[in-house]
């Protein structure tokens, strides 16, 4: 078993073209938002009860969840009863690379949830140029041509990291550019640094607006995960779950103990 989840909700047609990619050699279950939650990082709703619905004519085995992706992730390991061998968050419209996008992501922040609670995971996303985003605002307005082979793409290089026994521990984010290329093509990179981010522009006095998602390569290293994605290449880039400054810890205890 395989879960499934998204922030880009559970009607979204990547999660459903996913499942029926990847039911070859998974069985997919599908426990994703009701509705879009882009940009959630890892909210967890503590305001109101969060549900849990099957959907009954779903092609594989659904819940929809009125929570959030790192919520979907919580209540089907834990209390939907799942056992999964892993977790794939995505595939999410649009992509997920740089420090910031990644901590902003409901779809990387799921994904690193899943090994926070003993469940390897992936995240997969698919960057789409502003031309095509400018014809398709939603995922929604996506049609098959403009992911099936990007689809394709992700499940061939997932296939292989299963075999090779990649995907036993932690997580693997890919971000596949579109058109997608060969997928022996997919690179490895580091996480492009990008804490300067600016996230707001003004709009007013004292008010100010949400800049949108769209990125700017200017100046990324052409060997990182966006630089990677700027030259058409799939990124593949394993992330891990540590909060703790561990080579940090002699310094402070030895400034703690000093008279």
């Amino acid at each position: 078993v395989v879960l499934l989840t998204n922030d880009d909700g559970f009607d979204s047609p990547l999660i459903r073209a996913w499942a029926r990619r990847i039911a070859a050699w998974f069985t997919p279950v599908i426990v994703a938002p009701t509705h879009e939650m882009s940009w959630a990082s890892a909210r967890h709703e503590t305001t109101r009860d969060v549900r849990v619905m099957r959907c009954r004519r779903a092609a594989h085995l659904t819940y929809k969840v009125t929570g959030s992706p790192v919520d979907c992730v919580h209540l089907a390991l834990q209390h939907l009863k799942l056992r999964p061998a892993l977790v794939i968050s995505g595939p999410n419209f649009g992509l997920n690379t740089g420090m910031m996008r990644i901590v902003f992501s409901g779809t990387v922040q799921a994904a690193l949830a899943a090994v926070r609670l003993g469940v390897p995971s992936v995240a997969v996303s698919i960057y789409y140029p502003r031309a095509v985003r400018d014809f398709c605002p939603h995922v929604g307005d996506l049609t098959p041509a403009l992911y099936q082979a990007e689809l394709q793409a992700a499940a061939q290089i997932l296939h292989k990291l299963w075999r090779r026994r990649c995907l036993r521990q932690g997580c693997i984010n890919i971000n596949l550019p579109y058109p997608a290329p060969d997928p022996a093509r997919a690179t490895v990179a580091p996480v492009h640094e990008d804490s300067g981010l600016r996230i707001f522009k003004t709009h007013g006095a004292r008010r100010f607006q949400s800049l949108p998602a769209y990125p700017d390569f200017d100046g990324v290293p052409a060997g990182s995960d966006m630089g990677l994605l700027r030259r058409g290449l799939i990124a593949v880039t394993p992330l891990k779950v540590q909060f703790d400054d561990r080579l940090r810890q002699p310094g402070l205890q030895h400034a703690l103990q000093a008279p």
